[in-house]
């Protein structure tokens, strides 16, 4: 895939961009300030090394995909307030995957999370995606609700992930962007995607 562009932001005094592995320190600083979701996910704070793990981008071995993205959402000069981690053409063209969209927690409940989605929704949608996907373990309803929201809609429940220390039940949650059925969604999964490896 040609490299894409960067999709606006319509939050009022935040900047958008795609991390590199030279924001590291940057990405890390807002995991730590920002715990919650890793006590609740992980099982214990983000290590240093994860922030630098993740703008890697390397997913498990047999996982076919064009590109993992972190994007990063700031006011000038200032530290993160929210990012959005994805992978694009995950097992079959046209199919994204969201890792995560987290928001600072003194930002929970602003509409900052459904603004910022909205516009990736959009951008996603002009760069060519029909299908979004993301995977919630049901320990965290908080964000199953927000995903449901914003017009997700469950495909099956797996059983025994591995998310850091802990071990969950988790929900697959998929969204069409241009019409597509649930029948087409699963017939992209089924030829493409070993069920053993999947999250």
């Amino acid at each position: 895939m040609s490299e894409l562009s960067l999709p606006t932001c319509s939050v009022a005094g935040l900047g958008v961009r795609k991390l590199t592995l030279e924001d590291a320190p940057l990405l890390y600083a807002f995991f730590e300030a920002n715990p919650d979701y890793f006590m609740l996910v992980e099982g214990g704070p983000a290590p240093l090394e994860q922030a630098e793990e993740e703008l890697l981008g390397e997913l498990p071995p047999g996982w076919n995909y064009s590109e993992n993205w972190m994007l990063g959402y700031q006011p000038a000069d200032a530290p993160l307030v929210a990012v959005l981690q994805f992978v694009t053409d995950l097992v079959a063209p046209k199919l994204w995957h969201i890792g995560r969209l987290l928001v600072a927690t003194d930002l929970h409940d602003s509409g900052i999370a459904q603004a910022l989605y909205h516009d990736f929704e959009t951008w996603a949608r002009s760069q060519g995606a029909d299908w979004l996907r993301v995977c919630e373990v049901q320990n965290n309803p908080q964000a199953g609700r927000f995903w449901r929201e914003q017009g997700f809609t469950h495909v099956r429940t797996n059983e025994g992930v591995q998310v850091g220390w802990l071990i969950h039940t988790a929900d697959i949650l998929f969204k069409p962007l241009n019409g597509g059925t649930l029948e087409q969604y699963l017939a992209l999964i089924e030829q493409n995607h070993p069920k053993q490896s999947d999250f």
